[in-house]
């Protein structure tokens, strides 16, 4: 069912036109299946100044150009000329300045009552990517400022980042932003979406203890033959290198065995298993990514190793290289596997990591990490009653994952390997302006990336 107010926002404002060609399109004498087809495309509104469109769930969307809602503070110098690649859908009303600093006055007029939107911002840098780029902003009636350290790239080339959520109480909320960049940017405007509740999913590999249960429970009538061919090819030296000796009578209980993983020893200690796809991880012990005299070390029953590494002392390299265990022709993600003390509101900040290019060494890579989640600010009715949400966004690299086993995780790296003999060599730089006390390390886990 079209939700009653469309045709109250149609007869509101008249008819809205076609971005493509400019010419007005919809009736109320439409059908309501017309209607709905047309909205979930998008219309103007506002004289074109306010892009209106209806998402999967019939919940209405609104991005408010910046020729409606921005004030620059601190413009960029006339001589500096700046065409975005990036086509603006308000073309009539492009925002062509420049700047770092500005304020953002903005009042919806079309949401839907009653559901939890994140206001993203919609820009685009002038001088940079966004890897090492930094903006604060300040809501009107907030005593602190927040801090926006990524972005997403949507599919027109615009970068976009969520600043906030709230639940709407009705159709209209008029926020007033101001906003201080480290680099000279392009506003387009200021969108309005649902929030798409993203629920807390242990990552994929970590979920491998249940499908082992089913492997092993499913294909009873299947013979050794069957499980041999699930088995790596090199599997009899995989089973030499074990620090423990392993116990099996069937060739599927021997399976079960490389899937949960245990120590190997090749020139020192590592964590051999198999993903559900039959490829190999490998984790490398703390002691041996890290530089000893960087940290503190300790023995903790539920770590895999005998030592763990923590409270490191300010900036830390991490170097290694894999054994030639790894598959061919497989991506690999380097994850760091960590815990933080309870208290862990030193981590907020994310952290800058360098690594040098797998293709040459004279290039420079720089990226954040967060070691936790970053959050968002959930504007309520009266400024004391917001809160925090984490940030709406899905599973990407830099952002943390909570494994099975209560360890945390982030990826760091990824790289390709060519042949089952590659060695895989990991350098990373943490260039730490910030205390890490409360962080520790088991290892550095290199798996296929999901």
């Amino acid at each position: 069912m079209l939700d009653s107010n469309i045709k109250d926002i149609i007869l509101e404002l008249g008819a809205p036109v076609c971005k493509e060609s400019g010419v007005q399109l919809i009736s109320v004498r439409r059908s309501e299946e017309e209607l709905k087809i047309l909205l979930s495309e998008g219309i103007f509104l506002n004289q074109g100044k306010t892009w209106f469109w209806l998402n999967k769930n019939g919940e209405h969307c609104e991005m408010i150009s910046a020729a409606e809602c921005f004030y620059p503070i601190t413009l960029a110098p006339h001589y500096i000329e700046f065409y975005a690649k990036e086509k603006s859908r308000f073309a009539e009303y492009m925002n062509t300045q420049i700047c770092s600093d500005f304020k953002i006055r903005v009042k919806t007029q079309f949401l839907s009552p009653h559901i939890t939107y994140a206001v993203n911002l919609v820009f685009c840098l002038y001088d940079s990517d966004f890897t090492n780029s930094r903006l604060n902003y300040i809501l009107t009636g907030e005593t602190e400022s927040s801090s926006l350290y990524l972005a997403d790239t949507r599919e027109d080339g615009w970068l976009t980042a969520e600043l906030y959520q709230f639940t709407s109480d009705n159709k209209i909320v008029d926020l007033q932003i101001t906003f201080k960049c480290w680099n000279k940017l392009l506003v387009e405007g200021i969108e309005f979406q649902p929030v798409e509740m993203i629920s807390q999913q242990i990552p994929e590999h970590q979920e491998l203890d249940d499908e082992r249960e089913v492997d092993m429970q499913e294909d009873m009538s299947h013979s050794d033959v069957y499980w041999k061919e699930k088995l790596p090819s090199d599997y009899e030296n995989i089973i030499k290198w074990s620090k423990d000796k392993l116990h099996w009578t069937t060739k599927k209980e021997l399976y079960s065995i490389l899937r949960k993983g245990f120590l190997i020893r090749i020139e020192g200690e590592e964590w051999f298993s198999l993903d559900k796809d039959g490829k190999k991880c490998i984790m490398l012990p703390a002691a041996v990514a890290l530089k000893r005299k960087k940290w503190s070390w300790r023995s903790l029953p539920e770590s895999r190793f005998e030592e763990m590494a923590f409270d490191p002392t300010w900036s830390f390299t991490i170097c290694c290289n894999t054994s030639h265990m790894l598959s061919s022709e497989t991506c690999y993600g380097a994850y760091l596997v960590y815990k933080l003390q309870e208290n862990h509101s030193g981590f907020k900040r994310p952290l800058i990591v360098t690594m040098t290019s797998h293709f040459s060494d004279t290039v420079v890579i720089s990226r954040y990490i967060y070691l936790v989640s970053p959050q968002t600010l959930v504007i309520r009715r009266k400024a004391y009653e917001n809160t925090h949400n984490p940030l709406n966004r899905p599973k990407i690299k830099g952002f943390p994952q909570k494994r099975k086993n209560g360890w945390m995780e982030v990826q760091i790296d990824e790289q390709l390997t060519q042949t089952p003999s590659t060695f895989v060599k990991l350098s990373v730089n943490f260039p730490i302006d910030q205390s890490l006390k409360g962080l520790s390390v088991q290892g550095i886990e290199f798996r296929p990336c999901n």
